[in-house]
């Protein structure tokens, strides 16, 4: 029997630099892989999110935009109410003022001693400019300005 020559052990497996390369390039792409699997469900998930979102901003911006409506349409409607309260102010002043000269020309004497002033509540002193309704002072007297009626800020009108 003819003996075989077995090379040593450490000759079987020789080391190839081409063989390493290409099995890391290998393990390489198979993480890139799994790492482009993992981000591509990523994107998914965050664009679902984004979508939530972007219905709930839309949702949120268009509920704003109605309560500014609303908050405008009643803004104005507290300063007409404002007004008209000033001018009944003013229109019970003038009755008030000229049923005292027709009792005083009735009688031919002044009588014993005036009608007392009313205390006009605070809330109609300080009208929505903070100094009366249609820039009255206090006391409910015209301090100068224009009788007319303050618009409430430009915005879509509702009525």
């Amino acid at each position: 029997m003819a003996q075989q020559v077995q090379p040593p052990r450490e000759a079987a497996m020789p080391a190839d630099p081409l063989a390493d390369q290409i099995a890391n390039s290998l393990r390489g792409v198979r993480e890139l892989r799994e790492d482009v699997a993992r981000l591509s469900a990523r994107v998914q998930q965050l664009e679902r999110e984004n979508l939530v979102l972007e219905s709930e901003n839309a949702a949120y911006r268009s509920q704003l935009e109605s309560e500014k409506t609303e908050r405008s349409y009643y803004h104005r409607f507290a300063v007409e109410v404002a007004t008209s309260l000033n001018m009944i102010a003013q229109v019970c002043d003038d009755v008030m003022h000229k049923a005292q000269q027709q009792a005083f020309h009735n009688n031919g004497e002044p009588p014993r001693q005036d009608i007392p002033d009313l205390e006009i509540p605070r809330f109609l002193q300080n009208g929505p400019n903070g100094n009366g309704a249609n820039g009255n002072g206090p006391n409910g007297k015209q301090n100068g300005h224009n009788g007319g009626h303050h618009e409430g800020p430009p915005g879509p009108q509702q009525h």
